[in-house]
C-alpha cells in the first residue's frame, strides 16, 4: 500500500524557487503542513515531514514535468528502499 506523499525525488530548477512541500500538485487532504525547502543552501534537501527529496537541477529530465503544471512533480525514481526485499 502506498502512503500519501510517498518518498520520491522532485527535480527543481532555479526558476521554480522558492519551492515548498507539499507542492501544488499534491493532494492536500492527506498532506502535512507546508514547509519551504532550502535549496539555495545545498543542491539537495529532504522534507522533514514526508521524506521527499528535492534536487536542484539545471535542466529537468524527461520524466519530471515542471512543478505546478498539474501533470505531476516527481520523477519516476523512488528514493530509498521502502520495499520489503532483504539484503544479503
Amino acid at each position: 500500500m502506498q502512503q500519501p506523499n510517498a518518498r520520491t525525488l522532485v527535480e527543481v530548477t532555479r526558476d521554480e524557487l522558492p519551492i515548498h512541500c507539499p507542492t501544488p500538485d499534491s493532494s492536500l487532504w492527506n498532506s502535512h503542513p507546508r514547509v519551504f525547502i532550502p535549496l539555495e543552501e545545498a543542491p539537495e534537501a529532504t522534507c522533514a515531514y514526508c521524506g521527499t527529496v528535492y534536487r536542484l537541477v539545471t535542466e529537468k529530465s524527461v520524466a519530471a514535468p515542471a512543478v505546478g503544471t498539474g501533470t505531476g512533480t516527481a520523477t519516476s525514481e523512488t528514493v530509498g528502499n521502502g520495499g520489503s526485499a532483504s539484503q544479503a
